[in-house]
């Protein structure tokens, strides 16, 4: 029983390896990752919590799609500006790949914030 274990964490570790050495992530699979974590309640409110174009008789604000969150920090953490004008595409492309850091900065990004990353001791210092 012991060696399967041992097999399977092998297995496991070789394949994390294998995503670790890869180039970079595609953008179809950040999107998904995005949504789980919304979906599982890993992402904090404040963030995904967007103001929509109804400002009258008061603002409305609505949750983000993953895609739309993903828009926002792209132009938050990397500086890249998007083509899109509407969330309204289901249809997702690999048009843009991201590498380990990119990915990182992404996920602790103000828009998406995975696991409360964004109230670190860097976002504390940059407030200051």
């Amino acid at each position: 029983m012991s060696d399967e274990v041992h097999r399977d964490g092998d297995a496991i570790s070789n394949g994390s390896s294998k995503i670790i050495s890869d180039s970079a992530v595609p953008e179809t699979e950040v999107v998904e990752m995005i949504g789980y974590l919304q979906n599982s309640w890993q992402l904090p409110p404040g963030p995904q919590v967007l103001a929509t174009e109804e400002k009258y008789p008061t603002q409305q604000y609505r949750r983000g799609t993953p895609r739309k969150l993903l828009r926002l920090a792209k132009e938050d953490a990397l500086g890249l500006k998007s083509t899109e004008t509407k969330d309204t595409s289901n249809h997702l492309e690999d048009k843009q790949r991201y590498d380990v850091d990119d990915f990182g900065a992404l996920l602790r990004s103000s828009y998406i914030c995975a696991w409360g990353e964004c109230y670190g001791p860097k976002a504390v210092k940059k407030r200051a």
